[in-house]
């Protein structure tokens, strides 16, 4: 059962490394973090927006800043 598990963790890695290459391909940013999506969330909610176009002004500020 413990190696089953590991499986499935090694595999889960390459999982979500598998997606942050396609958000930062489609996008040109690595994915948000829990903490960052967190924030979206709060934004959101805080704005009275959807968290759609919060994410959206998050996306265009990264993609605005140098250090990306």
């Amino acid at each position: 059962m413990a190696i089953l598990g590991f499986i499935l963790l090694v595999v889960m890695f390459f999982v979500m490394i598998a997606v942050n290459k396609a958000h930062k391909d489609e996008t040109g940013v690595n994915m948000p973090s829990r903490n960052a999506m967190r924030n979206i969330r709060r934004t959101a909610r805080r704005k009275g927006i959807s968290q759609q176009q919060a994410y959206d002004n998050w996306l265009r500020r990264k993609q605005r800043s140098p250090g990306t």
